[in-house]
């Protein structure tokens, strides 16, 4: 996988990838266990943006079966054709942004990060996925967090059988699509404090926790041989999963360092 996107190969998957992630779990999550090998990391592919005329035009030459292969997947004809299916059940503006595949979960799944979904577009979207159950709680969480963190993304895994019932909501600022730098890296404290504080009302978050969060969102200097860093530490976004067993929340935190008095 990582030989065909060399710079010299001159193959389509290099033109369809933007970036390549590993995920690690540092907490095995609830549900089905790995197998005793271990934890062996997820792969997500990000991908560049689609043509704003035709997004949907892009989605059958996304590199689903180059992921699949990339986590050592094989006779993986059952999971192609129902992520086909799923990707063909999204609106027509809708876009991929991420591919994943977490190979120590059971069952695998491909797991497909979709933006620019419109708000009214979500009912008649789950309706068609088979996961009429996931309107109301997903509208209602929404609703509640519109004016803090605007912009959403859906997380949806699709297994051999079909969609699973494991549904994501990644809550966003807005901007963090648009910046020249990711959105996260304009916010700070103020901009978290409502959040945490929503979901701490809503049983989400312990309060101590959210204090946590808001406390870990802070700048600070770096000093080594090769000159003075920048540190910034904040909140990328905030992930709602519905599941069989209920409503999870999850706040993923980053930390980046670049050279001061230099933006990139």
């Amino acid at each position: 996988f990582l030989a065909r996107l060399g710079p010299t190969t001159g193959s389509a998957l290099r033109a369809g990838v933007a970036g390549t992630m590993l995920e690690y779990d540092l907490v095995p999550p609830a549900g089905p266990q790995a197998e005793p090998a271990g934890w062996e990391p997820g792969v997500f592919l990000k991908l560049p943006p689609a043509p704003a005329s035709a997004p949907q035009a892009t989605r059958s030459a996304l590199p689903i079966a180059a992921l699949m292969s990339a986590v050592g997947w094989t006779g993986t004809g059952a999971e192609q054709r129902a992520a086909a299916r799923a990707l063909g059940a999204l609106p027509p503006r809708a876009r991929v942004a991420h591919v994943g595949a977490l190979p120590s979960r059971a069952p695998r799944a491909v797991r497909l990060v979709v933006q620019e979904i419109a708000r009214g577009e979500l009912a008649g979207l789950l309706e068609r996925l088979g996961r009429r159950e996931a309107i109301d709680p997903a509208a209602e969480v929404l609703s509640h967090f519109e004016e803090v963190l605007p912009l959403f993304r859906l997380a949806v895994d699709v297994a051999a059988a079909g969609v699973l019932p494991r549904l994501g909501v990644e809550l966003y600022h807005a901007g963090s699509w648009s910046d020249p730098l990711d959105g996260w890296l304009r916010t700070g404290r103020s901009d978290w404090r409502p959040v945490t504080k929503l979901l701490a009302r809503r049983g989400w978050c312990l309060p101590a926790k959210g204090a946590g969060l808001v406390e870990w969102c802070a700048l600070d200097k770096m000093f080594d041989r090769r000159g003075v860093f920048v540190v910034y530490k904040g909140i990328n976004h905030v992930k709602l999963t519905f599941t069989d067993a209920g409503v999870d929340a999850k706040a993923y935190a980053g930390m980046t360092a670049f050279r001061h008095g230099n933006n990139g």
